[in-house]
Order: C-alpha cells, then sequence, then structure tokens
C-alpha cells in the first residue's frame, strides 16, 4: 500500500511539474520536452520556447486551432 502512495505521490508531482512549465513556457515547449525524455524542469523547455515564440514572431499569418 505504501509502495502505491509514493507511485501515486510521483505521478502528482510530474503532473505539477507539466502545468507548471506549460503555464510559463506553453503548451507545446512542455510537450516537446516531455515527449523527447528530458526532464520536466526551466532548463529543458526554455529553449524550445525561445525557439517557439522566434517562430511565432516571423510569421507572417497565425492560426489559432481549438478542440472541445
Amino acid at each position: 500500500m505504501e509502495e502505491r502512495n509514493e507511485i501515486q505521490d510521483v505521478k502528482n508531482k510530474d503532473r505539477r511539474r507539466f502545468m507548471e512549465m506549460s503555464a510559463k513556457f506553453g503548451f507545446t515547449a512542455a510537450v516537446v520536452a516531455l515527449g523527447s525524455g528530458i526532464p520536466l524542469n526551466a532548463e529543458a523547455a526554455a529553449p524550445t520556447a525561445k525557439d517557439d515564440q522566434e517562430r511565432q514572431k516571423a510569421a507572417k499569418y497565425t492560426m489559432n486551432v481549438a478542440t472541445a
């Protein structure tokens, strides 16, 4: 039972870290960092977020996509 609590605690920490990163750097940067196997931390997501911001500034057109 104690092992389950430890596993759940780790999952909750990862979930909070992901939500914090997506709020700070954007969803794309958080997903890319997570998908590439990089630990979820600010140093890992910052370059991806910077690249994403540069692409947005350089874009002539932007499109917002939403799902429900």
